[in-house]
Formats: C-alpha cells, structure tokens, sequence
C-alpha cells in the first residue's frame, strides 16, 4: 500500500467515524426528548440497524465517489454543513404525513435587539431597502399582537421549511406543525427568518408561518389571515396574506420552528 492509499484510508475511517459520532449524538437527543414528549422511543435493535445502513451507505458512497486527499479534506472540513444534510434526511424520510416534504433546515439565533412588540414594524422599514414587489399593509404589530409564540433574544431555533404536495386544510398544517413540536410564530416568526436567512427560502414558492386561527388577524370579511412570505424567481419578494379557511397546495410551503433545548 502506498503513503497515499494510507492517507485515503485513513481520512475514510476518521469520516466514517465523524458521521457515526454524530448519529450517536443525535440519539441521545432524541431520546431525551421523546421522554418528555410522550413519543415512543425507537428500540435499541432499531438504533443498531439504523447504523448498519447509515455505515453501509458512506461505505457505498466512498467506493462510487472517487476522493483524493484534497476532495477528502474538504469534505471533512464542510462537517457542519454535512451534520445539516443528515438532519435533513433523517427528518425527511421518517415523516409519517406524506403530504408534506422537507425542503431545508437550518438554524437561526434571535438578534439580542430583537424586540417581538416592534418586529413587524421594524421589518417594514427594513423591507422598503430590499426589492418587495408587494407588502401588505395589514401585516402589522397592532393586527398580529397575539402570536402564540414569542421567540427569545439570543436564543438559537431550528428552522424547517416543507414542501406541501398535496391540497392539505390549515387544520392539516397545525396538526402536522404539532407533529414537529413547532413553536407557532407566525409574522413575526417569518419577517425574523426572512431577514436572517433570505437565501434559504424556496424559489418560486409562497412560504407560510401559521398560528392558532383565533390568534391570527381577522380582516374586515371576518376572514382570518396567514402571513405568507414570496420569494420570486426574479428575485423579488412579496409579503401578503393567505386565507385560513382556504386549502394550500403546491405553490405554499410550511414554515417550522422548533426550540432546540425542548
């Protein structure tokens, strides 16, 4: 075996230890969670097949990928962005509703400044230096001053954004948001992702943050309003507002929040 062979296999087993590690670390999360949860923990048998696959999968990749020490070093040094592609898939393909597909995840730390009472009219002011072909007016403190979920300075979220495909209610939404363990944080929540993380929207699709229906807006129809965040393909962007009592389908997507010390 030549020194560059060692190098390769060496990295391959410091990798295919990076991504066991990390799995490992995830369980534990996981499972501190589902105790408090009420959800049933996965069995022991489950966790060590889960395992098997995740290894036989890296083992299968690295024999299809070809990686020279350079390529290798990148993509241990891309390990954040690596553990961010794991959570993605690990959600994406565990999640019982297929009606909803996870598109993206992330996480955000709130600004220390942040102030939940003035955000939407700070984001107003912050909107009219980007390129909104609309904004409507009634997104307002006044109108959405009875958010469910107030997010917290300096706090760090895990943000999912799913895609919907198939026509689904808001009633749909809720109960699949509650699946998630989502916080509810509807414009202001979405105005704060917006400013924060604008290059991880989806193009081309409407994203929208809901809450309870009774602390939505209710406009003059007596109809409640779910903000909705536009990212154009143009680059553009609107800020509007859908209908609770409509059905969405596959121009929205869902806007997740999720508290990471829960």
């Amino acid at each position: 075996m030549g020194w560059l062979d060692f190098i390769l296999n060496l990295c391959y087993r410091e990798f295919t230890m990076f991504v066991m590690e990390y799995l490992r670390k995830t369980y534990i999360q996981k499972r501190r969670k589902t105790m408090t949860t009420g959800l049933i923990t996965p069995t022991e048998g489950q966790e060590k097949q889960l395992s098997r696959i995740v290894e036989d999968a890296v083992k299968r990749a690295r024999e299809q990928v070809v990686l020279d020490k350079d390529a290798m070093q990148r993509l241990l040094a891309n390990g954040g962005k690596f553990q961010s592609d794991i959570i993605v898939l690990l959600a994406k393909h565990s999640i019982a509703d297929n009606r909803f597909d996870l598109l993206t995840s992330f996480e955000i730390t709130v600004p220390e400044g942040y102030d939940h009472k003035t955000q939407l009219a700070t984001f107003a002011s912050y909107a009219k230096k980007e390129k909104f072909y609309f904004y409507n007016e009634a997104i307002t403190d006044d109108n959405f001053a009875n958010a469910t979920g107030i997010l917290v300075p300096r706090k760090t979220y895990m943000v999912k954004i799913f895609g919907i495909k198939k026509r689904v209610s808001s009633e749909d939404c809720l109960v699949f948001l509650a699946t998630q363990m989502a916080i509810l944080v509807g414009a202001q929540g979405l105005s704060l992702v917006r400013q924060l993380k604008k290059d991880e929207f989806p193009v081309g699709k409407w994203t929208a943050s809901f809450d309870k229906k009774d602390a939505l807006w209710e406009d003059a129809d007596g109809n409640r309003r779910v903000p909705c965040m536009d990212r154009h393909s143009d680059g553009d962007w609107g800020f509007d507002l859908g209908g609770f009592e409509h059905d969405w389908n596959g121009d929205y997507c869902l806007l997740c929040l999720c508290d990471l010390s829960a």
